[in-house]
C-alpha cells in the first residue's frame, strides 16, 4: 500500500498519526520538603516486560503473567550556569542514607512516597496535556560524568541520570476536551 493511501486510511477512521511532542519533568522530593521542575533535554517513558511462567493443565501448556517490571528511566538536563540543577541532582545521594550509622533513609517510615518523578507529555497542536507519568518512591541510581574541556568552551553541558521506581501511574487524556479518560493504576516494577 502506498503511503498516501495509508495515510488517507488513518485520517478517514478519524486518527492521525503521532508527532513530536512537547515534555517537561518534575522532581519533587519529600525529604528535602523542595519541588523542582526543569526542563529536560530529553526523557524516556520506561519500558517493561511481563514476566510469565508456563503452566501444563491436563496436556496443554498455558503462559500466564507473574511480574511487571519496568525498565529504567533515563533523564537528561541541561547545565545552568549556576551548576544549580547538577547540584541538586548530586546532593540526592546525600539524602538516601544516613550518615551516622550509614542506614538507608529510603522509603521514608511516613508511609509516603518518598520521591516523585513526573514526565508531563503535551500535544504540539493546541499544548494541551496530553499525558502524564508519575514515577513513585523514584531515586537516582547513576549519574553519568560531567567533562570539562578547553576545546569545548561555550558548549552547553548535558547531564544523564537513571531513574530507578517502585510504581508507575499514567494518566492519559481526551486530547479535544482535555477531559482525562484513562488511567491505569500502579504496577510494580523494579
Amino acid at each position: 500500500m502506498p503511503l498516501n493511501d495509508f495515510l488517507e486510511e488513518v485520517r478517514k477512521d478519524g486518527y492521525q498519526l503521532s508527532k513530536p511532542y512537547l515534555f517537561d519533568v518534575e522532581l519533587m522530593f519529600a525529604e528535602a520538603d523542595r519541588k523542582l521542575r526543569v526542563l529536560c533535554h530529553a526523557c524516556n517513558i520506561p519500558g517493561y516486560n511481563l514476566e510469565t511462567i508456563t503452566q501444563r493443565v491436563y496436556g496443554l501448556k498455558i503462559e500466564k503473567p507473574v511480574q511487571l517490571n519496568y525498565d529504567y528511566c533515563q533523564l537528561s538536563f541541561y547545565v545552568d550556569r549556576s551548576l544549580g540543577v547538577l547540584e541538586f541532582l548530586r546532593n540526592h545521594k546525600y539524602r538516601m542514607f544516613s550518615y551516622d550509622d550509614y542506614s538507608p533513609r529510603y522509603p521514608n517510615n511516613s508511609g509516603q512516597e518518598a520521591n516523585i518523578v513526573k514526565i508531563n507529555v503535551y500535544d504540539t497542536n493546541n499544548y494541551s496535556l496530553a499525558a502524564s507519568f508519575e514515577l513513585k518512591n523514584s531515586f537516582i541510581k547513576n549519574m553519568n560524568a560531567i567533562n570539562f574541556d578547553w576545546n569545548h568552551v561555550g558548549a552547553v553541558q548535558v547531564v544523564t541520570a537513571t531513574i530507578s521506581f517502585e510504581s508507575m501511574e499514567e494518566t492519559f487524556w481526551n486530547r479535544s476536551s482535555n477531559a482525562q479518560y484513562e488511567t491505569s493504576g500502579a504496577y510494580y516494577g523494579l
